[in-house]
């Protein structure tokens, strides 16, 4: 129910209200380590930085969170590597690139491990990597893990699909933005090409 309210206009106050409700009574209930603790955690952090409000508190949420999912569940475990990327993307998303690499990079490691370079999770990361070097214009880094998303997704969508064309695309705006402007136009051309091969190849 307190999802909801995020997208609603102006709802996030009571999502946060609520998120909040539920933490506590999870903490009261099950104690102050429990796991459940950290996903009630991991949501009302994420209230409070929806939208780009409370950064302070929703890290030390999130921190609190995966310190808890570090004990109970492990290292490695999958939960933790989800803590590991939220925590990047907000800190990537406020612009603080030092500390949100160290972060996704511990989060691909883990995703890789158990679910395998082709799952939704692992390209994420690989995408938000990807976006995060080359915002630092850090070029090969960058190419090889937007390179890598895109192959990926390739393999398990095919390369006409629409999904592989946006990927296409946003790293055309990313080379775009920091002065690539012939391998940009070579990119774009190619992503608006896709959706009309797309359309094509779906014909009976």
């Amino acid at each position: 129910m307190a999802t909801c309210y995020l997208y609603l206009p102006n709802g996030w106050p009571i999502a946060q209200a609520l998120y909040y409700r539920a933490l506590n009574i999870i903490e009261v209930s099950l104690g102050p380590d429990h796991p459940d603790v950290a996903d009630a955690l991991h949501r009302f952090a994420l209230s409070l930085d929806y939208p780009y409000g409370r950064l302070p508190s929703a890290i030390s949420l999130l921190e609190r969170a995966l310190a808890i999912r570090e004990k109970s569940l492990g290292m490695d475990h999958l939960k933790v590597a989800d803590t590991l990327s939220t925590l990047g993307f907000i800190y990537d998303l406020h612009g603080d690139y030092t500390t949100a690499k160290p972060l996704y990079e511990r989060a691909l490691t883990i995703q890789e491990s158990n679910l395998g370079p082709t799952e939704p999770k692992v390209l994420q990361t690989l995408h938000n990597l990807g976006m995060l070097y080359i915002l630092q214009r850090d070029t090969v880094n960058g190419d090889l893990f937007f390179q890598q998303a895109i192959t990926k997704l390739e393999k398990i969508l095919g390369s006409d699909h629409p999904e592989v064309g946006k990927v296409v695309e946003l790293y055309a705006s990313l080379l775009k933005n920091v002065g690539r402007q012939e391998e940009a136009e070579t990119l774009l051309k190619r992503a608006e090409e896709i959706p009309a091969k797309s359309m094509e190849s779906s014909k009976p």
